[in-house]
């Protein structure tokens, strides 16, 4: 966890110093909402017979865009990411690993910084791509499935799992979209993929007890795609 932080703010340093040296800046904040379709790589969290569904919800956020130049942009985000996925989990609470269906829902605050390469041009629309390091908070995580095997009667809502879940997450994201001038501020058309660097579960619970994903191995991926506006 130290190296991936060390790493992480190694580039964000080398991208500030290559930024400033770039031209002048231009602040722009800004809102964002849109979709993300959310899923998890995975080697045991589900069963082997069936792979799991993604889960879609809606997801919004703010940025501040800074503009260097005429082609580069450093924006830091605070962005609310929905997480997840529904089909057959592998339960296993130390005892016999067990097969049930239901939706797993997790939510993250995510801050990620792009760093943004923009194609300026004579047309209404300006492509733009970057590469963003991440950190992602966990808000709640929640399974929705029939653990009655467990001794456990159904609860409204789900049973929490958060304590046995990682509270932070460090990850990447890759995108790109276009950008367009409306009226005095900038709209932005944007879709990227983001993924976990490491795995979603402590294996364990608060109070020390094996949790249900006690031998999962799994990390986060996303697809999103939003719509912008900055000032």
């Amino acid at each position: 966890m130290r190296k991936i932080a060390l790493t992480l703010a190694a580039t964000l340093s080398l991208l500030t110093c290559a930024a400033a040296h770039a031209g002048p800046i231009g602040i722009h904040p800004g809102l964002k909402v849109g979709v993300t379709v959310a899923n998890f790589d995975y080697a045991s969290i589900s069963s082997s017979t069936q792979a799991l569904e993604s889960r879609s919800q809606m997801t919004f956020g703010g940025y501040l865009r800074l503009d260097i130049g005429r082609v580069f942009s450093l924006q830091p985000e605070l962005q609310y990411v929905p997480s997840g996925a529904k089909g057959s989990f592998v339960v296993d609470d130390g005892i016999t690993p067990t097969s049930v269906d239901g939706i797993l829902k997790m939510n993250y605050l995510e801050f990620p910084i792009l760093a943004k390469f923009r194609f300026p041009g004579g047309g209404a629309l300006a492509p733009n791509f970057y590469l963003a390091p991440s950190a992602a908070v966990n808000l709640a995580s929640k399974l929705e499935a029939d653990l009655s095997a467990f001794g456990l009667s159904p609860e409204e809502g789900g049973v929490d799992i958060k304590d046995e879940v990682q509270s932070l997450l460090f990850g990447g994201a890759i995108g790109g979209g276009f950008d367009m001038r409306a009226g005095k501020g900038i709209l932005t058309l944007d879709a990227r993929y983001s993924k976990s660097f490491s795995d979603i579960f402590n294996g364990t619970t608060a109070d020390g007890s094996t949790g249900f994903f006690d031998a999962a191995d799994a990390n986060n991926s996303s697809l999103s795609v939003t719509l912008g506006y900055a000032f």
